[in-house]
């Protein structure tokens, strides 16, 4: 038999919530003092860097299997499913943002040249709606 699924605990959920507004805080204090002309790409790494934060979680909940911290899923179907399924569930949303990472990072290498972080925001935004849309079709 496998091992018992744990009770249930959003405490690397809270430690990662902390670590992420932390880093974003530090983050963007350390680039606005640090960079001449900063302001043209604090947007864009900012929230890059936030997509990338976004996979660490979706990482951790992977190694965790604790698939309830994702929207719709219940503790007691997380506690009901094998350990394969939480894993394919959590990995099959870990790519989907993965990708939206990619694309993001892709729109940013060519997109130097627009310094508008209304526009980064908004294709940010649509990456991000479009990823977490994708997901709702992945059933546990």
């Amino acid at each position: 038999m496998g091992k018992k699924y744990g009770k249930k605990s959003y405490m690397f959920f809270i430690i990662w919530l902390i670590g992420f507004f932390i880093i974003l805080i530090t983050a963007g204090l350390f680039i606005e003092k640090n960079f001449e002309h900063a302001e043209l790409s604090t947007g864009k790494i900012l929230l890059l860097l936030t997509l990338i934060l976004l996979n660490i979680l979706f990482y951790i909940i992977y190694k965790t299997e604790k698939v309830y911290w994702i929207n719709g899923t219940s503790y007691k179907e997380a506690k009901a499913a094998t350990s394969k399924r939480r894993k394919v569930f959590a990995i099959k949303h870990l790519k989907s943002f993965f990708v939206a990472s990619c694309i993001y990072l892709i729109y940013c290498i060519f997109s130097f040249a627009i310094n508008s972080l209304m526009i980064d925001s908004l294709v940010f935004t649509i990456v991000l709606i479009v990823a977490a849309i994708s997901t709702i079709r992945y059933k546990l």
